[in-house]
């Protein structure tokens, strides 16, 4: 955490002692080493034991094979054999969650902010998912979702979830969720809310400064929890 009088509310540190939800059952995150790149780093996980109150979020960088350390590539294939072994699928499983989640992959295309530069399978109940423009993927509490792939990857791919929880809980399932048999694809957002005029006391930042690739309200999904 940044050493200033409001020190708590910023955050820089990756939580100690995380346990992901994208190896082996258990497994601790270690340490990042310079110059090691491995195909998922971690930049900041919080939660509410980082500190009372704090929502849990977690963010990450996806790296393509030619960033990638090879000792980290032999590494995670010996690893991958080894859940083979003992018939542990690779990545998050199906689980629900009792709060509402975001997802977001976003591409590092600047020429072309919505290119994914990759393609991503995504599962929401029992329904398939592929895309390969960056995007935010709303996730009502009680909406079955997982398991994810990265299919392809072409550039470095920045991902980050949130939900309104302090605490990272959910359930592995089989069957169905909640939402089983709706229409799933409202709940994927690739572009900008567009109309959207800045408050009295802001000024429309010009897109050559700063550009908006996605936005995300109640209007643009109704009922949705997030802004």
């Amino acid at each position: 955490m940044a050493g200033s009088q409001n020190g708590n509310y910023i955050i820089t540190e990756v939580k100690k002692n995380l346990i992901l939800a994208w190896g082996l059952p258990g497994q601790v995150r270690e340490e990042y080493m310079p110059g090691k790149n491995r195909p998922m780093e971690h930049v900041v996980y919080i939660d509410g034991e980082v500190g009372p109150g704090i929502f849990y979020s977690e963010c990450l960088w996806f790296f393509p094979p030619d960033m990638v350390h090879p000792g980290e590539i032999e590494k995670m294939a010996k690893i991958r054999e080894m859940m083979k072994d003992k018939d542990v699928k690779v990545g998050p499983q199906p689980h629900i969650h009792p709060f509402d989640e975001l997802f977001t992959f976003f591409g590092s295309n600047f020429d072309d902010p919505h290119d994914l530069g990759g393609e991503i399978e995504f599962w929401l109940e029992d329904e398939q998912f592929i895309f390969d423009k960056s995007c935010m993927v709303l996730i009502p509490a009680g909406m079955k979702h997982c398991p994810l792939e990265i299919r392809r990857i072409d550039r470095p791919i920045f991902h980050f979830s949130l939900g309104h929880s302090s605490t990272y809980a959910h359930s592995v399932i089989e069957g169905k969720g909640k939402y089983a048999g709706t229409d799933l694809s409202k709940y994927f957002v690739y572009q900008d809310k567009p109309g959207i005029k800045p408050p009295e006391w802001a000024q429309e930042i010009p897109k050559e400064v700063a550009y908006r690739v996605t936005y995300l309200d109640g209007e643009v999904i109704p009922g949705g929890n997030f802004y």
